[in-house]
């Protein structure tokens, strides 16, 4: 092989990443947002340096058969339903990392996650009864007594 071929076959490799640094990608996606025929899939992408999401759009359609396929092409009347998803999408990508963030940061301080209102309600019914709080505390007394209006000088 003469080195004009070596030069053109390395020039005609398509510039991807090494398989090491390529993101990998997940089983699933982690949620799909819907408008009518329209749909956004949120992924989870993985490097070997961060998680991050990608979202993709397509319109569900009929084929001849009848079998449910996929498209990627929007027409007019669907762009502003694109629209919407597209900053759906982008709100939840954010609610998604920040409860990655929130998982990744407590399990650097190693606190337990947040106790549910089930949880506390046992615990409180768990403590003797003289140290519980009342259920339906009574009403704070005035400091003062009260005065009729009629009788209050100005």
């Amino acid at each position: 092989m003469s080195e004009q071929d070596k030069n053109l076959e390395e020039s005609a490799a398509p510039d991807t990443p090494e398989p090491s640094q390529a993101p990998q990608k997940s089983k699933g996606p982690v949620d799909t947002l819907r408008d009518g025929a329209l749909k956004a899939t949120i992924w989870r992408r993985q490097s070997e340096t961060k998680d991050y999401f990608t979202t993709s759009f397509a319109k569900t359609y009929s084929d001849k058969e009848g079998a449910l396929k996929d498209g990627h092409s929007f027409g007019q009347s669907d762009l502003l339903g694109v629209a919407e998803l597209a900053r759906l999408a982008h709100q939840r990508t954010a609610e998604l990392k920040r409860e990655d963030f929130i998982r990744a940061r407590r399990n650097e301080l190693n606190v337990p996650p947040e106790r549910t209102q089930e949880t506390r309600t046992q615990q409180r019914s768990a403590a003797p009864a003289e140290k519980r709080a009342p259920e339906n505390p009574a009403p704070a007394q005035p400091l003062t007594p009260s005065i009729p209006p009629q009788n209050r000088s100005q």
